[in-house]
């Protein structure tokens, strides 16, 4: 456990831990505790003799947190030293092509180790990425810059240039001299948590970098964003997560389990369908399902478009909570809005009137 208080502001703190070689998971926060108060627990895997920590503090509405620990957390008290695990063998490199190259080749290689699928490098993605790195490395060496250092990451995770539809993003980045050993960042960054998050994320399938290399001193640096795109989604495991969400919701107010009905499966699909290759608008879908269910049911009935970006973050409509027999319809797809980075999921439900029966 680890307890403190943050010197800087905090809205809240963020705390994760190493898990074996490849590892990661969050440690758990006392939400007891206000910040910039904290109180945090880490737990070892059971395999592990020590595991770094990172604790940082976060304001609302920012991108960036700022650190505030790092640190080894140790099974055994005696056990001093302390060696930085190496992922490859020594990889020099002469220029920011090469060592883009190597860092690609080196994230895939530890990847593949680790059960991982690889990343693609996302070329235009990239050359952005290498417009934007030296801003990005000034601005984090200067206080009054801290803005310019956000904008420049919020910029990469938005990935305008990756040219797919975006689910989640992760963002590390790390300058390690005097060398000019790719490897050597390499570590650096999978030494904490949040570098092996953004690395080794398991639903991670695009990588872009943006790479500097200095000759005086010898200095190596990159920023590297992954994004997990919404290719392939398992809508019927999706679907499964949302009634997931609607029965725990019934179940704290005390109400069973909705009744899920598939009679509009059909109609649904196709219109979801539309959705997703851009031919419907979510309303217009919406408005047509509607009108096939009333026809369809022969009754009245009530509908609901709402979207996410994150499944588990989802805010369910208060209606959902309300009757005491809930039979409604779900279908989920996936679209891409207009002038927006990321895609969104889309949940479509109908929810037959009083005394119509799906």
């Amino acid at each position: 456990m680890l307890r403190g208080r943050a010197l800087v502001p905090a809205d809240h703190i963020a705390a994760q831990i190493n898990r074996g070689r490849f590892g990661y998971a969050p440690c758990d926060v006392d939400r007891g505790v206000r910040a910039p108060e904290f109180s945090v627990t880490c737990r070892l895997d059971p395999a592990d003799r020590s595991a770094r920590i990172d604790v940082s503090a976060h304001r609302e509405g920012r991108i960036l947190g700022e650190t505030l620990l790092a640190v080894e957390a140790r099974r055994d008290a005696q056990q001093l030293e302390y060696e930085r695990v190496a992922y490859a063998d020594e990889a020099l490199v002469a220029n920011q092509a090469e060592l883009r190259s190597e860092l690609l080749e080196l994230v895939n290689a530890v990847r593949g180790e680790a059960g991982l699928g690889p990343l693609t490098l996302s070329a235009a993605e990239s050359a952005t990425s290498d417009r934007l790195a030296p801003i990005y490395f000034k601005a984090m060496t200067d206080s009054s810059k801290e803005v310019e250092a956000e904008m420049v990451v919020l910029g990469l995770l938005a990935g305008w240039d990756v040219g797919a539809p975006i689910r989640d993003a992760g963002f590390t980045s790390a300058a390690v001299g005097p060398t000019r050993d790719a490897s050597e960042w390499l570590a650096a960054v999978l030494a904490g948590p949040s570098g092996r998050s953004a690395l080794l994320g398991p639903d991670a399938r695009v990588l872009a970098l943006g790479t500097v290399v200095s000759d005086s001193p010898p200095v190596v640096a990159a920023v590297a964003t992954s994004y997990a795109l919404f290719e392939g989604d398992d809508y019927a495991e999706i679907k499964r997560r949302v009634v997931e969400k609607i029965t725990a919701a019934r179940a704290a107010a005390g109400l069973p389990a909705p009744i899920v009905v598939a009679t509009l499966d059909g109609d649904a699909g196709a219109l979801a369908a539309q959705v997703n290759a851009g031919a419907l608008t979510p309303n217009q879908a919406l408005g047509e399902l509607l009108q096939v269910s009333a026809r369809v049911l022969g009754g009245p009935v009530r509908g609901l478009a709402f979207e996410a970006v994150d499944i588990e973050q989802m805010q369910l409509p208060d209606v959902l909570s309300g009757p005491q027999r809930l039979e409604l319809s779900i279908t989920v797809t996936h679209y891409q809005p207009a002038a927006e980075p990321w895609g969104r999921y889309l949940v479509l439900l109908v929810i037959p009137g009083e005394g119509v029966r799906a």
